[in-house]
């Protein structure tokens, strides 16, 4: 009877656990803008048919919509109705994004006069700190990124860096201003997209970057925007995405954006914020978004940077060097969307040792190989601030075997443990059906029994990110 309270007691946790996931802060709608989703059979026509709404755009294949509202029409109303129809899976308001260096007023520093290699490359961009203290050095000795393309969606690029531009794929596109072009704008952080690349072409220096344009040059971009960018780059057959932006706002379009790289096997890094919170922020708290939280160069989780129990890694944020737009080639700035490039690369660089890793193997050997020693003592993972420790570049590329990566509790063989195998646990346990597992030892805590214990491990693991399950002895 103490077991069967036992279980009945973890099976509330599920579904508490389910309904806190959806309890977010809400962002800022852009007035007149809605994103919609229909059924396959649905016409958009049909469905806005004298709503005072009409289609601006659309994602093809996908069945989604960018609708505007007649500006004398009552914008809130009109999405409440359109979610009565049955023909629609999901409206909702189109939300603004702002990079993360917005909030917290972080400006580049020009190096007026880099002592240059060859008259392009500057000493300090090879030689900063953060560089070695992610092993980076020694990767290069194994893997280089050749052969693996990786896209960045931020506010574009300066396609005339000579560092830049033999790296960069004319293929990309603008989101903000609807064209093939995804150079950068003038604007207050007009060189943002082009420090995020020139710091991934400095760790992966044989990769190729597909620039995609969703935010201006003053930081600004929306949802819709963010996943028009998402769905091109699966498109386009990409390797890994960096997604240097986020918001508190979960939004459905991104979601549903995302859950199509998942399906494709592309790896996605995402910045935490700058915010200096603990909360969610998305796309970085989406399953199989791979969250980076920024540290200093004391290896103390960097002032400005969010945190919470969804971050993964962390790494350098503080006082990093790299290529600028404009003018001003070279030159110093800080922030979360600086350490995301950091555990990009390290994907990169994997990727092309084993291009078979899925979203989710990526994301537990990330996790894993990530180191542990800290300049101030040991880590005890998963921790708030650092996640499972600093990226360890050398260590994600020299410990790559996919044999190991798969849990000891993957019960349905997808190369992850997750929801589907919490399931198939409590099937068994309650003796509802007999379960084929493909894959695993549903003796998760190796106690030699299989009951309630073993879901309770497994919600540990699941939900709060907990160690992972040992293999018996």
């Amino acid at each position: 009877m103490q077991t069967k309270k036992h279980l009945i007691l973890v099976l509330m946790m599920i579904c508490i656990l389910a309904v806190c996931k959806s309890a977010v802060v809400q962002g800022s709608p852009i007035p007149g803008q809605a994103v919609m989703k229909i059924t396959q059979n649905g016409k958009p026509d049909d469905v806005l048919h004298g709503s005072g709404a009409r289609v601006r755009d659309s994602i093809p294949g996908s069945q989604t919509f960018l609708i505007e509202i007649d500006s004398g029409g009552d914008w809130e109303t009109v999405i409440d109705e359109l979610e009565t129809d049955t023909l629609v899976i999901f409206v909702e308001p189109n939300y603004s994004v702002e990079l993360p260096e917005s909030y917290q007023m972080s400006i580049s520093f020009p190096d007026d006069d880099p002592p240059l290699l060859d008259g392009v490359e500057p000493i300090e961009f090879f030689k900063q700190p953060s560089i070695y203290s992610v092993g980076i050095e020694l990767a290069h000795e194994i893997a280089t990124g050749e052969g693996i393309t990786v896209a960045i969606i931020d506010n574009g690029v300066d396609f005339t860096h000579p560092y830049l531009f033999p790296r960069l794929l004319t293929t990309g596109y603008d989101f903000i201003s609807d064209d093939n072009d995804p150079s950068y704008e003038i604007g207050e952080f007009s060189s943002h997209g082009t420090f995020v690349s020139g710091l991934i072409a400095l760790m992966a220096p044989d990769c190729q970057i597909l620039p995609l344009r969703a935010f201006d040059g003053d930081g600004n971009g929306n949802t819709y925007a963010i996943a028009e960018a998402i769905y091109y780059a699966v498109g386009q057959g990409v390797d890994v995405i960096n997604m240097s932006f986020g918001t508190v706002e979960l939004s459905s379009i991104v979601v549903q954006a995302a859950n199509q790289a998942i399906l494709n096997g592309v790896s996605m890094v995402a910045a935490s914020g700058n915010n200096s919170l603990d909360i969610p922020t998305y796309p970085a708290s989406l399953p199989g978004v791979i969250a980076v939280s920024g540290i200093d160069t004391e290896d103390l989780i960097a002032s400005f940077s969010n945190y919470g129990d969804y971050t993964d890694v962390c790494a350098p944020a503080v006082d990093l060097y790299s290529t600028l737009a404009g003018e001003d080639d070279w030159g110093t700035w800080s922030g979360t969307s600086f350490a995301a490039p950091f555990v990009t690369a390290a994907c990169v660089l994997v990727k092309q040792l084993n291009p078979d890793y899925s979203t989710f193997i990526m994301q537990e050997h990330i996790r894993q190989t990530a180191s542990t020693e800290f300049l101030w003592g040991t880590l005890i993972p998963p921790d708030p601030f650092y996640g499972y420790g600093r990226i360890n570049v050398y260590n994600a590329v020299s410990q790559i075997d996919q044999a190991e990566m798969i849990e000891f509790g993957d019960l349905d063989g997808d190369g992850r443990v997750s929801a589907s195998d919490v399931f198939l646990l409590v099937r068994h346990v309650c003796n509802q059906e007999t379960v084929q597992y493909s894959h695993g030892n549903p003796d998760v805590n190796c106690d030699g029994v299989v009951d309630a214990f073993d879901i309770e491990y497994f919600i540990n693991r699941v939900y709060y990110h907990g160690p992972r399950s040992g293999r018996c002895k």
